[in-house]
C-alpha cells in the first residue's frame, strides 16, 4: 500500500471527503485498482463528489479489469441487472477465482437453480457451495447440505459434515 493511498484513506477517515476523492482519483488514473474501487463507491453514494451512478459503474469496471475481486463482484451484478448476463457471470467467476466468497456462493445458487444463463448443474453447484463454505461463507452451508444430500443421500452427507465440520465452520486460516 503506497503512502499516497494511505494519505487518501486518512483524509477519508477524517471526513475530508473532497480531498480524499481528489487523492484517490489521482491514484485511480494511474491504474490503482483499490483507488478505482474507492472512486466508484464515492461516486455511487455522492461522497466527496456529485453522485453519478453511471460514472460509478465505469470505475467499477476499470477496477474489475484491474483484478479487484470486490469490483468484479459489484460489476458482475450490475451487468446481470442490466441484462448482460453472460458478461455478469464472467465477472462473478473472476471475482470468485480471486477469492471473493460471495461470488462463489452466488454462482453455486445460479447453477443449482439454472439462473442467469447457467444451465442447472447439481455437481457444479455442490462443488461451488463447498468451495464457498471452505472460504468461510457460512450461508453456503445450507446449499452444500442440500446438494450433497440430493447427490449422495442423507447418510453420506451426514458423514461428510461430521468429517469436515471443523474446517467448514472455521473457514480460511
Amino acid at each position: 500500500m503506497s503512502t499516497d493511498y494511505k494519505q487518501a484513506c486518512s483524509e477519508y477517515d477524517k471526513g475530508n471527503y473532497a480531498v480524499a476523492y481528489e487523492r484517490f482519483y489521482a491514484l485511480a488514473m494511474d491504474e490503482d485498482a483499490s483507488s478505482q474501487l474507492n472512486i466508484a463507491n464515492m461516486l455511487l453514494h455522492g461522497i466527496g463528489s456529485k453522485k453519478d451512478v453511471e460514472k460509478a459503474y465505469v470505475w467499477y469496471k476499470k477496477a474489475a479489469d484491474n483484478h479487484d475481486s470486490e469490483a468484479q463482484y459489484i460489476y458482475g451484478w450490475y451487468c446481470i441487472k442490466e441484462g448482460k448476463e453472460k458478461e455478469g457471470i464472467t465477472y462473478l467467476a473472476r471475482s470468485g477465482d480471486g477469492g471473493y466468497a460471495d461470488a462463489v456462493c452466488d454462482l453455486a445458487g445460479f447453477f443449482l437453480r439454472g439462473l442467469h444463463t447457467c444451465e442447472p448443474d447439481m455437481n457444479k453447484a455442490m462443488t461451488l457451495f463447498e468451495q464457498a463454505a471452505f472460504m468461510g461463507k457460512k450461508e453456503a452451508l445450507g446449499g452444500l447440505f442440500y446438494t450433497k444430500r440430493m447427490q449422495e443421500g442423507q447418510l453420506k452427507t451426514i458423514v461428510y459434515f461430521l468429517e469436515n465440520i471443523f474446517n467448514l465452520v472455521k473457514g480460511p486460516n
